[in-house]
């Protein structure tokens, strides 16, 4: 896995059952904004722990060259929550960080969310009520509205245009970071997309396995700090490569299902 798991001591680790929810966070040289980010995430994770299960926050640092580990290892979260840091050595891209983090986790449910800040954390007890309401096996966000530059809402509508042709995925926003699902089922799906597909993986496998999916409106906003690279040419070719390479194994195993 190329990583290293560092876990900060917390009231959550009474729980001996392990918790009901994991909160995964990939992040990338985020030093400016992931303590904001964590702790915007703490808050929502203390309204959601029970009393007999917690909840944790997994950061996966995928080998960043700021202090991004360091800060989140300071974060004191509230009761009832633990906070990890499962930092990677050598950096695998996008897809792996967060197949660390699913390998790494031990809730009955995991959620992921990117570590920039453009989800806020508080909507999350409310997203999570598809599973009591709906009894869905997966809950899937669309950014509405899409706080992005003309550009990039471009490319996110062709790139979900693509993938539901390519792969039947009947999702109104493949690559949005706010989906929820059982440990157990992503365990069997064996992910293998480094980058950008992970997402279009998920839901191509969830189709498969027959999978109930709701889908929820999110809020979105621009990034707290930093630059977006998911717009770039050759992060565009890379995921477009990635694909086909994809689609060409599907078919050669499901029949092109």
């Amino acid at each position: 896995m190329n990583a290293i798991q560092r876990h900060a001591p917390t009231s959550a680790a009474q729980h001996g059952e392990g918790p009901w929810l994991s909160i995964i966070l990939p992040a990338h040289n985020e030093a400016s904004c992931i303590e904001q980010v964590v702790g915007d995430f703490c808050a929502a994770a203390a309204a959601l722990a029970r009393a007999d299960r917690g909840v944790e926050i997994l950061v996966v640092d995928d080998a960043s060259q700021d202090a991004t580990a360091a800060i989140v290892r300071r974060v004191a979260p509230p009761t009832g929550v633990s906070v990890r840091v499962v930092q990677r050595t050598t950096q695998g891209g996008y897809g792996r960080a967060l197949t660390t983090g699913f390998e790494a986790a031990a809730g009955t449910w995991l959620f992921f969310s990117d570590a920039d800040g453009q989800f806020e954390a508080d909507q999350l007890p409310g997203f999570l009520n598809a599973i009591k309401e709906d009894g869905v096996d997966m809950i899937i966000g669309y950014r509405s509205p899409r706080h992005d530059p003309w550009h990039r809402r471009l490319m996110g509508r062709l790139w979900t245009a693509v993938v539901r042709n390519a792969l039947r995925v009947p999702a109104r926003d493949v690559n949005c970071a706010f989906k929820a699902f059982r440990r157990s089922d992503v365990r069997r799906m064996r992910l293998s997309s480094d980058g950008a597909l992970i997402n279009a993986e998920l839901l191509h496998k969830a189709r498969r396995m027959d999978l109930t999916i709701a889908q929820r409106p999110v809020r979105h906003r621009a990034r707290l700090s930093g630059d977006a690279s998911g717009a770039r040419p050759d992060v565009i070719l890379r995921a477009l490569g990635e694909l086909l390479r994809y689609r060409v194994r599907s078919r050669w195993t499901r029949g092109g299902s």
